[in-house]
């Protein structure tokens, strides 16, 4: 992420562009075609798919490898669900090429096919466990897919979402979550 492209770097040190020119925007495109607003945060996706939230236009984009850039959600469109999101603080992509995003101390999973889930309904803050419309999340900072299933969230503690029920792995992380999430890649 570097200059309104997504650039990669050798393990000799050059540099070779994957996507964009340089030229902030919003363009599809293959390779240098494409145009990025504010790229940052990359995950690897199914089907060697690299995603990239691009937070000047709210949208999140997908790089094949072939270097077709695509929008394949546009945050601040105003539509459904997502028009409530806004910026992404952090998000991940699983090997199906679902999207499990932390915004506004919400958590949102979205499928392929564009439909949406909360996974963090209750608007109260607090660490309370239980089933989702329930559950209390507070201080979020980092979301995850768990590697056996269902998605980890990092804040004031370590939580499970999984089966609609909400677990507490680790509690009381209050200055702690930020160091623990870098360690576990979140």
């Amino acid at each position: 992420l570097f200059g309104h492209a997504i650039r990669r770097m050798g393990a000799d040190g050059a540099l070779t562009t994957l996507a964009g020119n340089g030229t902030q925007g919003l363009v599809d495109g293959v390779g240098k075609a494409a145009r990025f607003g504010g790229p940052w945060g990359l995950r690897w996706g199914a089907n060697g798919r690299l995603y990239v939230f691009d937070d000047t236009s709210g949208s999140l984009r997908m790089i094949d490898k072939d270097g077709q850039v695509t929008t394949w959600l546009r945050l601040k469109s105003g539509k459904s669900v997502t028009s409530e999101i806004g910026s992404i603080q952090d998000f991940d992509v699983d090997r199906d090429g679902n999207v499990v995003m932390l915004h506004k101390n919400r958590v949102t999973l979205l499928s392929p096919d564009g439909t949406s889930q909360l996974l963090t309904p209750n608007p109260v803050a607090g660490t309370v466990d239980g089933p989702l419309a329930t559950a209390q999340f507070e201080y979020l900072n980092g979301v995850a897919f768990a590697p056996g299933g269902g998605v980890l969230v990092v804040g004031s503690a370590v939580r499970l979402i999984q089966n609609g029920q909400v677990v507490t792995l680790k509690p009381k992380l209050v200055g702690e979550a930020k160091a623990l999430g870098s360690i576990a890649g979140i």
